[in-house]
């Protein structure tokens, strides 16, 4: 086995690797990619037209582990400056890491060649999977290091990384919400229809009161991050918020609905979100709108010595 450095430009093909490992279907809404949506995707911002540089990710590098000249696995990388209690400080990135389940040579091949290119640099950490720079065409970032990937969160593991955070990921396979009934005649909802780069918008429902904002339901289309077609009718329950005033009213209930239903009106048929694992209520309440645990997505981290 050996490892190559590729440019994005010349390292387009391995979207191939990528599509078998994350989008043959074993993971919610990790879609196919074409070459050039595997290339943007990495190098551009989550949400915006804008490279990573934008938001202080630098030095991004795509690596691959060969074998008998084909790849077989496929790491990105890339450097963070961030400030820790008062002290600035580098740290290296994992934004994707892919090989087969059954092939653990390659993935500590890959994983050791990724660690060394990113203690040259030098850095003070190494996170996989970073929540703070995911990689576009995988959206929620989650799908990673999970147990949607069981031998790629074991890999980590026993490398040493430690488990920063956790989030469940929640998926609805049908929105079937009729209109919910506002009870209270003093308020009134506000629906935003924002253009994505998918087909259908991104919808934003406001509950307010007086001209005072309740509480907001926001949707992201998963178009706006992924051209497949299956993900043009599939739409990510970004933000579910409800001021504290209101909060235990129902109000969540009525959004989470309500935005549902409007999505549903455009051509929406399923729905996910990502929720930590202590906020039992908001589980409580994804869970009774049809919600159910798809996996579990981690963050991991590991000082460098």
């Amino acid at each position: 086995m050996k490892v190559i450095e590729h440019t994005i430009d010349d390292g387009r093909h391995l979207a191939s690797l990528y599509n078998e490992r994350f989008a043959d279907g074993s993971d919610p809404h990790c879609h196919p990619v074409t070459e050039q949506e595997f290339a943007v995707g990495l190098t551009q911002t989550l949400r915006h037209d804008s490279p990573m540089s934008a938001v202080g990710v630098h030095a991004l590098r795509l690596l691959a582990v060969e074998r008998a000249g084909k790849p077989v696995a496929l790491s990105h990388i890339a450097t963070e400056a961030v400030t820790t209690d008062g002290r600035d400080t580098r740290r290296g990135l994992i934004r994707l890491f892919a090989f087969a389940p059954g092939d653990r040579a390659a993935g500590q091949c890959l994983l050791e060649a990724s660690e060394a290119r990113l203690m040259s640099d030098p850095v003070e950490k190494i996170v996989l999977a970073p929540w703070s720079a995911g990689v576009r065409f995988m959206h929620s970032g989650r799908e990673e290091p999970s147990t949607l990937q069981p031998h790629l969160l074991s890999l980590a593991r026993l490398n040493r990384y430690a488990v920063e955070r956790t989030q469940h990921i929640m998926t609805c396979e049908r929105i079937g919400v009729d209109k919910p009934a506002l009870r209270d005649r003093s308020m009134n909802v506000d629906v935003e229809a924002r253009e994505s780069r998918g087909r259908r918008p991104n919808v934003v429902t406001r509950l307010m009161r007086d001209g005072t904002g309740i509480g907001s339901c926001e949707l992201e289309s998963r178009g706006h991050f992924l051209q497949a077609e299956a993900a043009q009718t599939a739409v990510f329950v970004h933000d579910l918020e409800v001021h504290e005033a209101f909060q235990r009213s129902g109000h969540g209930r009525y959004l989470l609905r309500r935005a549902l239903w409007e999505a549903r009106r455009v051509g929406f048929t399923n729905a996910s979100l990502c929720v930590l694992p202590d906020n039992h209520r908001a589980i409580m309440l994804y869970a009774a709108e049809g919600f159910s645990i798809a996996g579990t997505g981690h963050q991991l981290g590991k000082e460098v010595d």
